[in-house]
């Protein structure tokens, strides 16, 4: 592994598990056996290795998403797979990774990572036309905008709020939403479906968490 992504990936652990404003540059260098001079010759701020961090991370939840567009069966399955992707990400992070990424408000995205989700975008828009020339979802369904609303950015630090509120889990509020998402898109036979699907879905993160 070449230098730069030892440094990042000590680094991406560290915010992971500190949050980004408890993580210094000392710490970084020191997680990975470096001098901070060489440290800063590969990164020149705490802000640049951030932002190269992020894109690692985008990259593994594009590369994640897209495989789990290759496996789906339905709309219904992706939604629910990639639901859980998310939160059994989300579980292993600190907080307040995420309050200090929206507070600074760090954002990353590059051409080829934009590039990837304009192809997820097309192909969960043509799986969302699929279940609706099955008989899943309603024929009213905007597929593409559906598809660009659920790509956009999400608000994590809303939801943990409600998590907070409501004294559950933000797992528990995001699955729980993307239900009643869900269920306003299908018919009939595809809320049946969503009933077996979430059936199978819990058994499953249950025994993954």
């Amino acid at each position: 592994m070449e230098l730069a992504q030892k440094i990042k990936a000590a680094a991406a652990q560290l915010f992971f598990k500190r949050g980004i404003k408890a993580v210094s540059m000392d710490d970084v260098s020191k997680a990975v056996g470096i001098s901070k001079r060489t440290l800063y010759e590969a990164f020149p701020s705490k802000d640049a290795l951030l932002m190269a961090c992020v894109e690692d991370m985008l990259n593994v939840h594009v590369q994640k998403m897209e495989d789990r567009i290759a496996v789906s069966e339905t709309f219904i399955d992706l939604m629910l797979g990639a639901v859980n992707d998310a939160m059994m990400f989300m579980e292993t992070i600190n907080p307040a990774f995420f309050e200090d990424i929206e507070r600074l408000n760090y954002v990353s995205v590059d051409d080829s990572v934009r590039s990837r989700l304009d192809g997820i975008r097309s192909k969960m828009a043509s799986l969302i036309e699929e279940g609706k020339e099955r008989g899943y979802l309603s024929q009213d369904v905007d597929s593409q905008l559906v598809a660009a609303v659920l790509l956009g950015e999400p608000n994590k630090g809303l939801m943990r709020r409600i998590a907070a509120a409501r004294g559950c889990d933000v797992f528990y509020v995001v699955k729980s939403l993307c239900v009643i998402f869900l269920r306003g898109m299908a018919t009939v036979k595809g809320a049946r479906l969503i009933d077996e699907r979430v059936a199978l879905f819990n058994k499953t993160t249950q025994t993954q968490r």
